[in-house]
């Protein structure tokens, strides 16, 4: 079954054995509106130019994808990328709920509701096949260790991972992790890169560490 770039980064961002989210929430939610860009992207249903978005966007019936095609639809020019990305950046914590439920329907992702101290509700969230994660990180390992070269979408989540700080996903090893950051970088400044996923991965980068900054300000 052939999933969007954003269902699998958000099935990669579920631990495979605690049920977490392994990236921290502000890296989080930047990254999920640019993997909802890059799916957009993949279908043909925006290009760029000039740093600016140009949508070519018709409404499916999908909710989550028709609120984003109104908003984008919206203005009668073309914006920037960087502006796409920070006023949508709102709507990352719905763009999660919409896929990880998807993943719950198909089966997926199991869901478990539990409380702390029997009072406070918090989420968990399981892997009913692990095979389907591993795949995806074996794939990804395969291009950042062995060379293989890489698909549109490997290259998509590729640069999210290097955008979200989150290569540790791919580690297999404790010691892995820096290694995995170097590779990450080294392959985002490699010339096998389409511009255009570079332009939204460079986007959703400089927001996340404008972010940051603001915060620690």
């Amino acid at each position: 079954m052939e999933k969007s770039v954003t269902a699998q980064f958000v099935i990669l961002s579920v631990h495979h054995d605690n049920g977490r989210i392994v990236i921290d929430n502000l890296h989080f939610k930047y990254s999920l509106i640019g993997a909802v860009l890059m799916d957009f992207l993949d279908r043909g249903e925006i290009s760029l130019s000039n740093r600016r978005l140009i949508p070519s966007l018709r409404k499916n019936g999908d909710p989550m994808h028709d609120m984003f095609v109104e908003r984008i639809e919206g203005y009668s020019k073309p914006r920037r990328i960087s502006r796409w990305v920070r006023s949508l950046s709102g709507k990352g914590w719905l763009v999660f709920k919409d896929t990880i439920n998807s993943l719950i329907d198909k089966g997926i992702i199991r869901h478990e509701r539990r409380l702390f101290l029997n009072i406070f509700p918090y989420n968990r969230f399981f892997h009913t096949e692990k095979s389907q994660r591993t795949g995806i990180i074996d794939g990804i390992r395969d291009v950042l260790f062995h060379d293989k070269s890489a698909t549109r979408q490997q290259i998509m989540l590729i640069g999210l991972i290097y955008a979200s700080r989150s290569h540790h996903i791919l580690a297999k090893e404790k010691g892995e992790r820096w290694i995995l950051r170097r590779k990450c970088k080294e392959f985002m400044k490699g010339d096998t890169i389409p511009s255009e996923i570079d332009q939204i991965i460079r986007e959703v980068n400089s927001e996340i560490d404008a972010s940051v900054a603001a915060a620690s300000a």
